[in-house]
């Protein structure tokens, strides 16, 4: 059993893993067995006010609309409306957009992040993150046996310490199974066919993400994992594309990444939601056009750095199963 095993799972856990876990972490390593994973449940599941399980419903969860007549929010929420920008300061200097630059906003103050009372950010187990969220291809009521092809490819990288975004990397792909795009694939992602026209193969932006990585030593010099909106984008996005291209999976898609959405459900005691709903808890709202992968990305990173600040560990929760996904899916598309 490795470090990234979920908490229920330390009982698992070699006395040998424990102690080494614990120690990264900069907990005590002393201790018997039965103590020692008492200590890592404890760090690893903070206590909130939205823990408690009463007036759950029959799943045992609660959801979204009782967690946000429960959740205190100002009645001046004048950080609602704000622009994305605002929200995250640490996002108003990322490199602009050059597809929507006229989404960019210049001259503004940035607004401090609401923080609930028992904010305790805690270390993290990877010195940094990759937020992911990729677009494809896509038709209206297509099925899981459509030939979806990755045509944007966001990532934002992430300073544990403080959950700051430090660089971007961030391309548009040019399919070749369905190089024209559907006027429902234009219309829900924004991205126009002649940007696409002008874009990279995958394979070409690959290779231009691999020195990103390679910039800054992740996956062998940094310790890093992968983000993402749900299981789609590396259990079946990257594993279709990979397979159209013609080229082996790389192996940094092949670790045990964090789903962001089974991580909220699980801090805050909810239903799965999707992004605009998660924010809306915080009393935010999504900013930029939704399915944009760059928008997307960017508004998960808000929403990482709020889990952070109430004390969440970004423990990696999900893994490939042994033929890369799950069996018989019935769709890739993600539920919104």
């Amino acid at each position: 059993m490795t470090s990234w095993q979920t908490i229920r799972n330390t009982n698992k856990i070699s006395v040998e893993a424990l102690r080494a876990q614990l120690s990264s972490l900069g907990l005590d390593p002393r201790g018997r067995k039965r103590v020692l994973a008492e200590r890592l449940r404890h760090y690893m599941n903070p206590v909130n006010e939205f823990s408690t399980t009463t007036n759950n419903n029959a799943n045992g969860n609660k959801n979204l609309t009782q967690l946000l007549n429960e959740k205190h929010i100002p009645k001046d929420n004048k950080n609602s409306n704000e622009t994305f920008a605002q929200t995250s300061p640490s996002l108003s200097s990322s490199p602009p957009d050059p597809i929507h630059s006229d989404r960019e906003v210049e001259n503004e103050k940035p607004v401090e992040f609401f923080t609930s009372s028992k904010s305790n950010p805690k270390p993290q187990p990877f010195e940094h993150y990759l937020c992911f969220d990729v677009e494809a291809t896509c038709e209206e009521g297509g099925t899981f046996d459509y030939f979806h092809e990755i045509i944007e490819f966001p990532v934002l990288l992430i300073d544990s310490k403080n959950f700051e975004v430090v660089d971007v990397f961030h391309s548009y792909v040019k399919p070749s199974v369905n190089p024209t795009l559907t006027e429902f694939c234009k219309k829900l992602t924004g991205i126009p066919q002649s940007t696409i026209d002008a874009s990279p193969s995958f394979p070409e932006m690959l290779n231009d993400f691999q020195q990103f990585l390679h910039r800054y030593q992740l996956f062998y010099g940094s310790s890093c994992a992968f983000i993402t909106d749900g299981p789609w984008d590396i259990r079946d996005f990257i594993r279709k594309q990979c397979n159209i291209s013609q080229i082996p999976r790389p192996s940094y898609f092949t670790l045990p990444w964090v789903d962001i959405r089974k991580l909220f459900a699980e801090t805050y005691n909810c239903e799965r939601c999707n992004i605009e709903a998660m924010l809306a808890y915080y009393g935010l709202q999504f900013e930029g056009h939704l399915h944009s992968g760059i928008d997307d990305t960017r508004n998960m990173t808000v929403i990482a750095k709020r889990l952070w600040q109430d004390g969440v560990v970004f423990m990696p929760n999900s893994e490939l199963s042994k033929n890369g996904h799950k069996k018989n899916p019935k769709s890739a598309k993600r539920p919104k």
